[in-house]
């Protein structure tokens, strides 16, 4: 019943805050290239989804709050406002990550950092790296209608699974999301009436991180680290390959192109929404699979092998694509 009352919340937060959008002029205009809308779409999609998180973690969850739960709260709220501010006023690209990086920091010194080596700082070091991929790659593949959300959902639902403790703040908080999601995708699946706006995808993309670490923490081989990893494998898969296909061709990689993995599969003759199922479906394999390696304790080699094989195949393909440059 809570869930549903949550649900209901979030719906009429979406309706408040698309009004919202349009009375202070909190859009995303069209530009003819990737902005292909023919209109003005309002941008508080990630407005709407904070506050029924944050409605619903204060509605299910009255233990008392830890120090590390009020530094991830503090951290998702910077990069919310961070979002809010970039969506409003267009920020710079090394102020974002300025930020991005100190604010990293300072949360993960709560955590512990991913256990890779047994050298402590090389740990922070790449667990900084990691968080800052999570907060951008979602910023980065929210290129078509209910696409960034929907790969959200999918990577928060893993978490949910393997979660072991239930009654913990983390679990509270990563249901209250994906309920906002299933609401918010309402309104955001294409024909989509609002986007999530940087503030969003951010926002939850630092969600994401976060969660992925409390799954580090609780991992007890580097079998089941590896295998709770693949909650963020098709965002890293988004981000690296695009990085790379525009460093190869000699394009700024935080400048954007059309050189996005959905899009390169839009262009071999699918309408967006059959573009933005197939990811879907996609990211819900790898979530089973995810779930799946944990339980049959499969060997973190043969994991790795598979992602690989699957990576190769399918960046070989995409790369055949031909894509036309922006001016």
């Amino acid at each position: 019943m809570f869930l549903i009352g949550l649900f209901i919340f979030g719906v009429f937060a979406v309706t408040i805050c698309k009004n919202l959008a349009i009375k202070f002029n909190i859009v995303d205009k069209p530009d003819g290239k990737l902005k292909t809308h023919k209109v003005p779409i309002p941008a508080t999609g990630g407005l709407a989804i904070i506050s029924t998180i944050f409605f619903g973690v204060i509605a299910s969850y009255s233990l008392e709050l830890s120090e590390q739960n009020i530094a991830t709260i503090t951290f998702l709220a910077l990069l919310f406002v961070l979002g809010f501010l970039d969506d409003k006023l267009t920020l710079g690209v090394s102020i974002r990550l300025v930020i991005q990086i100190i604010s990293s920091i300072i949360l993960i010194s709560y955590f512990q950092p991913i256990p890779l080596t047994s050298y402590l700082y090389i740990d922070y070091i790449f667990t900084t790296v990691f968080f800052i991929g999570c907060i951008n790659a979602l910023n980065m593949i929210d290129i078509m209608d209910g696409l960034a959300a929907g790969i959200a959902f999918f990577s928060i639902f893993n978490f949910i699974i393997l979660i072991n403790d239930h009654s913990s703040f983390y679990f509270a908080l990563s249901i209250s999301t994906v309920v906002a999601l299933t609401s918010f995708l309402i309104f955001n699946f294409h024909p989509a009436k609002i986007y999530m706006g940087d503030m969003g995808s951010t926002t939850l993309g630092g969600m994401i991180a976060v969660l992925a670490l409390v799954l580090f923490e609780q991992a007890d081989s580097i079998d089941t680290t590896i295998h709770y990893g693949l909650m963020v494998l098709v965002i890293f898969f988004e981000l690296v390959f695009t990085v790379i296909v525009r460093t190869a061709k000699g394009l700024n990689p935080f400048r954007g192109s059309p050189d996005h993995m959905p899009l390169r599969i839009k262009k071999l003759g699918l309408s967006t929404k059959q573009t933005v199922i197939l990811i879907y479906t996609f990211s819900m394999c790898v979530m089973l699979f995810s779930i799946a390696a944990v339980k049959y304790e499969l060997s973190a080699y043969i994991t790795i092998l598979i992602i690989m094989l699957v990576v190769y195949m399918v960046s070989s393909y995409l790369l055949k694509v031909r894509m036309e440059r922006l001016n």
